[in-house]
């Protein structure tokens, strides 16, 4: 049932439905359950003006602007931090404050300890620091970039997170 389930969904990804035309199924056969609904729209990222929670009027630059969590950034090369950073700074005019992968942080400007870390490959950096090893068919890392405004520390810069391929 699944199978054919998804089967009717590929089919319209392969005709270019509009959104409208999918369905997200949920299926109990031990009550029994079949159940269809139309798939929401992800969240945009847009840049402009917003208020943060403590009342205070801030404003959000978007790169790109209207991004989603389905968007990335796509790197390629078995590249430093600093690398990664200088990157970056010349495709989007980002200046990078912190880079995680997962659930370790990778790098943070403000650590003194942390700029040690600029000159060491990102693939040998993760598992050190992880304390996991990185699997041999692993070719990308998935980073989460923070940046921020140089000029002007009222505007919050968001950006997709960083795919990087390294092999």
């Amino acid at each position: 049932m699944i199978t054919g389930l998804v089967g009717f969904e590929l089919i319209k990804y392969v005709q270019s439905k509009p959104l409208e035309a999918y369905r997200n199924s949920f299926v109990n056969l031990a009550v029994p359950l079949w159940t269809a609904s139309e798939p929401l729209e992800p969240k945009k990222h847009t840049s402009g003006p917003y208020t943060d929670d403590s009342g205070q009027k801030r404003v959000r630059k978007c790169i790109p602007d209207n991004w989603t969590l389905w968007d990335k950034i796509r790197l390629e090369g078995d590249l430093t931090v600093q690398q990664l950073i200088d990157e970056l700074k010349k495709q989007f005019e980002l200046s990078v404050c912190s880079i995680a992968c997962g659930s370790s942080l990778v790098y943070n400007a403000w650590i003194p300890s942390h700029k040690s870390r600029t000159n060491r490959k990102l693939s040998e950096l993760w598992p050190e620091i992880s304390k996991k090893p990185l699997p041999q068919s692993t070719r990308t890392l998935t980073l989460i970039v923070q940046c921020e405004n140089e000029d002007d520390d009222t505007i919050d810069i968001e950006i997709p997170d960083v795919r990087l391929k390294f092999r």
